[in-house]
């Protein structure tokens, strides 16, 4: 798993917006857990459209914008609210 700025610099390192620019999480299934209410858990499936180029580092050459609407995979995730 990635903690915020984990996924932030991921995103960016691989240009993901870049490449995507219309991604959307589409968040679902939203539950408060009955033992802790601070704990909420939810899926989402990520959908966008190929418009720029995928790049994964300087090292690997960029694979050209297919303009291909994708839909990933059903991803569970769970966050911990914390007030302070």
């Amino acid at each position: 798993p990635l903690n915020k700025s984990d996924y932030c610099f991921t995103m960016s390192e691989l240009k993901i917006w870049e490449a995507f620019p219309d991604i959307q999480a589409n968040a679902f299934g939203f539950s408060i857990d009955p033992e802790n209410s601070d704990k909420v858990s939810f899926f989402v499936r990520n959908t966008g459209t190929n418009t720029g180029p995928i790049s994964f580092g300087s090292k690997v050459p960029q694979i050209p914008a297919t303009n291909k609407e994708i839909r990933g995979p059903t991803e569970a995730s769970q966050w911990n609210l914390i007030v302070i």
